[in-house]
């Protein structure tokens, strides 16, 4: 028969157990979210990099323009590089990182956002499929946005096949 002593000695057991799995467990989710969150501020950096610069367009673009080109590029990192696994090139990722950022400090023109997309083309799984949506320049610098600013008119912008669909979609 089991008394009060053991009874007790039980429930720290079973206690304690559960407080290690529980640390386990989100130790693991905090470990297997590393690259996840790594990927997203460094994003969110860039994304804040670029709107410093909306307020200096180059001469070949006016400021409605510069702002919707700059715009878009900055809505594009986080959907081209959106999970780790997106990255095609580690590698070539991380020296277009350091890249980026020196292009970044200093004088942001089209060739810099033209650059960036052709970056996107060959870094990233979805990099193509969102670059035919949604680029705001074409190759070399010339610029490609209707009257409302949207480089992507006409354009069927679902996910390819093989991605996850969208709730919206059949």
């Amino acid at each position: 028969m089991l008394v009060a002593a053991d009874v007790s000695r039980m429930l720290k057991l079973i206690a304690l157990t559960t407080a290690i799995l529980a640390a386990f467990g989100v130790a693991s989710i905090w470990i297997f979210t590393a690259p996840y969150r790594s990927l997203n501020d460094w994003n969110r950096g860039v994304m804040t990099r670029l709107e410093a610069i909306k307020p200096h367009p180059p001469p070949e673009a006016t400021m409605e323009q510069w702002d919707a080109i700059v715009g878009w590029t900055q809505t594009a990192f986080p959907n081209v590089f959106y999970a780790p696994d997106y990255i095609t090139n580690e590698t070539r990722f991380r020296s277009f990182q350091s890249e980026l950022a020196r292009r970044l400090d200093a004088s942001v023109d089209l060739e810099t956002i033209d650059w960036i997309w052709d970056e996107f083309l060959v870094l990233s799984r979805h990099g193509k499929y969102y670059a035919d949506g949604f680029r705001p320049i074409q190759p070399y610098g010339e610029i490609h946005l209707d009257e409302s600013g949207n480089p992507h008119n006409n354009v069927d912008v679902r996910f390819p096949s093989n991605s996850i669909l969208n709730a919206d979609e059949p």
